[in-house]
């Protein structure tokens, strides 16, 4: 070939997706490469570098086709035969490409071989099979996987061809391809199946027929579907529908049985739409229960029809029914048509009615059952009250009682104890003025003067038994009924600074010193001067006889929660928690008490009097600060 046929190949060849090319091999096996331009396109060389180095094409060459590819070159060479290789390339950007070298040998004249031929770039074409080839078996893999019997029939009714692997056929292949239907069926099965085939190829269309087969396992049911696929022939894929048909046989029965107990329950049963609640059925019972006809309802919701009392009922069933596709025994109020509110306790599933998800719900009217049980309820609420209230009258009265019995024993007490243990010592008094009288009689002396000290004695001992009396008389008088009060408006600080100047007498008494922190800034209070006066008396009488002279007393007050809290500090003796608790009880005092009966009355008032004024008493002991005494009075504004 010349140079110019090549120029004129070489311009043909730029519009192919390949190359062009001529080697001339010489007798000292030297290279002469010439090639178009598309070199570089397919391969990625320059034609400079392949005419430098030909070994380099075979480095594009997968490691694996290097051999096959040198000796099909090296059995052309001998032969002359020309060759046509296919195989893939890695180019030097690591694209992999398919290529087919079609390549025609000449011996020259000169014993040189001239190599002319053609690179083609097949990459596109081979995707392309792979991708048929990768069609073609998940085509059949669909086929072979498909359980149904399939035949190709030409219109007059003659099977052309038959796949029936997987599928329960008993008659060999040979026996059904080149048979006509009437030779295979019974002839009312093959009168339809041709009369399905005849609306196939006129329709152009699907078209399906059912029939029954006898078989070896009874009579079957199948199912053809038809296509068009040929001038002449169809496509019949047949199923077997057997179960299919036993099973919407069952759903029948079911629906008759479903539909009968619908119309029948004694209960209210309803089916709705679950997005909307709009009625698709209501059996009787609902009607008789709600007053709404059938036709009346259906179509409606219950909203509409403003059957629910409390619509976030309706929210709340949807949220349960959505969580757990069911609810059993969920109690909600129904308004009845008449506007009588029901109580019912409602059973609800969600169903699927020809791909709608609907609600079917069974309503149990307990609104009677309710009632009784409501009406249950406030009996046994009423029983429960009278008996607490009889209870706590009973042990109102125990406590009278109790006390009543404590009162008793103190006064019991006081009388065989201390009055008595006073009144005997009068009478030894008497008694021994009497024998002295009576001895200086006989010894015709004269009259000698009762001694001062013993004058004292039986008034100090005589003033006690009139203080026991007065707090026994206090005490029974509180007791029986309320104190007696004579309450008068006045500040508070006022009344402090008028019972400390009282008691001043007191505190020297027991060289005691009284440290008054209660400031003028103080609201008013309702009070009886005389009982608060005789309240600290009482306190204060009690710290100074169980403490030694020279004890510091402190007295504070602040305001909290409408109410004056007043504290009595001394800095004397501690007692014990026992001690603290019964302070202010009313009991008798035991022979190796601190105080005497007496100072019980009195304290045990002391609680009497802050009660009677609408407050609280207390004592706290403490090994550093000795005994505090706090009580409250209500401030009146």
């Amino acid at each position: 070939m010349t140079n110019l046929d090549f120029s004129l190949l070489e311009k043909i060849a730029t519009s192919l997706p390949g190359v062009i090319f001529q080697i001339l091999q010489k007798q000292n096996n030297s290279l002469i490469i010439s090639a178009s331009s598309g070199c570089h396109e397919l391969c990625e060389l320059q034609l400079e570098v392949i005419q430098n180095d030909f070994n380099i094409l075979l480095n594009l060459l997968r490691s694996q086709d290097i051999h096959t590819f040198i000796e099909l070159v090296t059995v052309s060479s001998i032969t002359l035969a020309p060759w046509c290789w296919q195989g893939e390339i890695l180019t030097l950007s690591s694209k992999n490409k398919w290529v087919q070298i079609s390549v025609h040998p000449q011996k020259q004249a000169n014993g040189d071989i001239l190599w002319e031929g053609l690179v083609m770039d097949i990459t596109k074409h081979k995707l392309t099979e792979d991708n048929l080839r990768a069609s073609e078996g998940r085509y059949k893999a669909i086929l072979d996987a498909i359980p149904d019997l399939m035949f190709r029939i030409s219109g007059d009714g003659e099977y052309l061809d038959f796949k029936g692997e997987g599928a329960n056929v008993t008659i060999p292949r040979e026996q059904i391809v080149g048979k006509n239907l009437w030779d295979l069926l019974p002839s009312d099965v093959a009168r339809d199946s041709y009369a399905a085939i005849c609306r196939t190829l006129a329709s152009r269309s699907l078209q399906t027929c059912e029939y029954q087969l006898p078989t070896a396992l009874g009579m079957r049911d199948y199912e053809a579907r038809l296509v068009i696929s040929g001038k002449a022939e169809v496509l019949a894929i047949v199923r077997d529908i057997t179960e299919n048909k036993k099973t919407e046989t069952t759903l029948k029965h079911l629906a008759e049985k479903f539909s009968k107990a619908f119309r029948c329950s004694p209960d209210p049963i309803t089916i709705s739409t679950l997005a909307e609640g709009r009625y698709i059925d209501v059996n009787n019972s609902f009607v008789r229960l709600t007053g709404y006809e059938r036709d009346e309802t259906v179509g409606k919701t219950a909203l509409e029809l403003n059957i629910w009392v409390n619509p976030s009922d309706r929210t709340q069933l949807l949220r349960e029914l959505n969580n757990t596709g069911a609810v059993n025994n969920l109690e909600f109020e129904f308004r009845c048509k008449s506007g009588e509110v029901i109580i019912a306790q409602l059973s609800a599933e969600i169903i699927d009615l020809e791909g709608v998800k609907c609600i079917l719900a069974i309503n149990k009217n307990i609104t009677k059952s309710k009632q009784a049980e409501s009406q249950l309820h406030k009996l046994n609420t009423n029983l429960e009250r009278q008996v607490e209230e009889r209870t706590a009258q009973l042990q109102e009265k125990v406590q009278e009682i109790q006390e009543l019995s404590r009162i008793k024993d103190v006064m019991l007490h006081t009388v065989s104890h201390d009055l008595r243990t006073s009144v005997i010592g009068n009478l030894m008094v008497l008694n021994n003025l009497i024998r002295e009288q009576v001895g200086n009689r006989e010894r015709q002396t004269g009259d000698s003067p009762i001694a001062q000290s013993i004058v004292e004695r039986m008034i100090e001992g005589n003033e006690r038994q009139l203080g026991m009396i007065d707090s026994l008389l206090e005490i029974n008088s509180s007791d029986t009924k309320a104190l007696i009060m004579n309450q008068e408006i006045v500040k508070f600080s006022t009344l402090i600074k008028a019972i400390v100047q009282d008691i001043a007498s007191l505190l020297n008494k027991y060289q005691a010193k009284l440290d008054n922190s209660i400031g003028e800034n103080f609201p008013t209070v309702k009070a009886d001067q005389e009982l608060l006066r005789k309240l600290f008396v009482a306190l204060l009488t009690y710290t100074c006889q169980n403490n030694p002279p020279g004890l510091k007393i402190i007295l504070k007050a602040r305001v909290e929660a409408g109410k004056i809290r007043c504290t009595i500090q001394d800095n004397g003796i501690e007692i014990s928690k026992i001690e603290c608790d019964r302070f202010f009880d009313l009991h008798i005092r035991e022979p190796q008490s601190r105080s005497s009966t007496c100072t019980s009355l009195k304290l045990y008032m002391c609680r009497q009097i802050i009660k009677a004024h609408g407050g609280e008493i207390s004592v706290i002991s403490n090994r550093k600060r000795g005994l505090t005494i706090l009580f409250t009075l209500p401030i009146v504004n």
